[in-house]
């Protein structure tokens, strides 16, 4: 009974021993009596504090999500009014993102929210990203500019970095020379560039 009462009160100690932190590191979870809410401040427990990248979050919510993902509203709490802050939540229904007052949410969808369009596409939709990023009404994602080459029906063919979906990104390169070198070794380089419109 003993050794069960000194591991018992070494856990205690690891737990409860707390130390002031500072405001400044960001939310962490408090599991204290059931609470599951993020705390900013006050008493860190000494844990949190020799581990402070682990536990800290940047906000409230990026907390909740992290550690309370099952009731990232409770965790968050009330808001007078209910909170008119927008958020991208993935469509998937329509395999891209909407745009939605956070008040507004269903439970599930305050779980995954995102604070631009272009992290909800790139997160939920990479597989479709410039599908995801074209949606109606939403403004469209910042993109590249850039012109890069990537392999299409034999030969390298010449697109908009931010127009491409990642799987073309993958294989893209500057120059139509480059294109060619990486993805038709196979071909002679001059076959390539006759084909491709000249390297």
């Amino acid at each position: 009974i003993f050794e069960r009462k000194g591991v018992t009160l070494f856990l205690f100690s690891i737990y409860h021993e707390s130390t002031t932190g500072l405001p400044s590191r960001g939310w962490w979870p408090n599991w204290e009596f059931g609470d599951n809410t993020c705390k900013n401040g006050g008493k860190i427990p000494s844990y949190m504090n020799r581990n402070y990248g682990q536990y800290f979050s940047n906000s409230k919510r990026e907390c909740c999500k992290l550690w309370f993902p099952y009731d990232v509203k409770g965790c968050v709490g009330p808001t007078i009014g209910g909170s008119t802050k927008e958020f991208f939540v993935p469509n998937w229904m329509d395999f891209n993102c909407a745009k939605k007052l956070e008040k507004e949410m269903d439970d599930w969808e305050l779980n995954d929210t995102f604070e631009s369009l272009e992290e909800c596409c790139e997160k939920r939709f990479s597989y479709a990203y410039a599908t995801c990023c074209s949606a109606p009404g939403l403004g469209g994602c910042s993109v590249s500019t850039e012109t890069l080459y990537f392999p299409r029906d034999g030969k390298c063919v010449e697109g908009s970095e931010g127009e491409m979906e990642p799987y073309e990104l993958s294989f893209a390169e500057k120059s139509v020379r480059k294109c060619c070198n990486s993805n038709f070794w196979w071909v002679t380089l001059r076959k390539c560039c006759e084909d491709s419109g000249g390297c």
